[in-house]
């Protein structure tokens, strides 16, 4: 008798469970972004005080605070929740008759194995930083033309949004350079 109930239990549990279960993996498959991009938009929010812009795909996101100057100070995978920066950093860094110039950025992080949201207000730009001046908007436009010819179905230019951040030097000796 205690067979046959345990049994019972088990097939009630399968029965019932197994709805779950299978909505579950219909339902990553409903939103696997290689099979069916359509909810994925990329987008670019600017915050109403425009200190703040947001770059979003549904798949990621990068959030940027604009002054003192440009910094990513949140880089999350959307997905798994996983935030994929630690430190804050430079945009980039040019190199002019061999001098390293930083492009946007803030300076003063001392532990970079992880990054504390308090800490930004208390971090400063470099005297020779280039300085963030303006950003534009608008979609993104193809570098290259291609006509696909192979088995892709998707015969259609990639679409997107797009953010470009305009940076003035910081130094006299590149007064002029942006």
């Amino acid at each position: 008798m205690k067979l046959r109930l345990r049994f019972f239990f088990i097939v009630i549990l399968v029965v019932f469970a197994a709805p779950s279960i299978l909505n579950a993996q219909k339902s990553s498959t409903k939103t696997d972004w290689l099979l069916n991009s359509f909810p994925y938009k990329a987008s670019v929010k600017v915050s109403d005080q425009r200190d703040e812009v947001i770059l979003s795909n549904g798949l990621v996101r990068r959030s940027f605070r604009l002054s003192p100057n440009v910094v990513c100070f949140d880089y999350l995978n959307v997905t798994s929740g996983q935030q994929l920066l630690r430190s804050l950093k430079a945009e980039a860094r040019l190199t002019i008759n061999q001098v390293d110039y930083n492009i946007g950025g803030l300076s003063g992080q001392k532990e970079n194995a992880y990054l504390r949201p308090e800490w930004i207000n208390t971090f400063t730009t470099g005297e020779s930083d280039f300085k963030f001046i303006g950003f534009t908007t608008g979609p993104a436009l193809p570098y290259v033309n291609s006509k696909r010819k192979f088995w892709a179905l998707n015969h259609s230019q990639p679409k997107g949004q797009k953010i470009s951040f305009s940076y003035k030097a910081g130094v006299k000796a590149l007064e002029g350079l942006t």
